[in-house]
């Protein structure tokens, strides 16, 4: 997978909510840094 993907049980707190999302933005970000990397080495 490219993208980040993470999951959540049903007993899921709101604490743990908000990290989930917390550390998959974080993620997200590390991939588009990575790709504009990449497409900077490659011009």
């Amino acid at each position: 997978m490219r993208k980040p993907v993470n999951d959540l049980s049903r007993g899921a707190t709101v604490k743990d909510i908000v990290t989930t999302v917390a550390i998959t933005a974080i993620q997200a970000d590390q991939v588009i840094l990575k790709r504009e990397a990449e497409t900077e080495a490659a011009a």
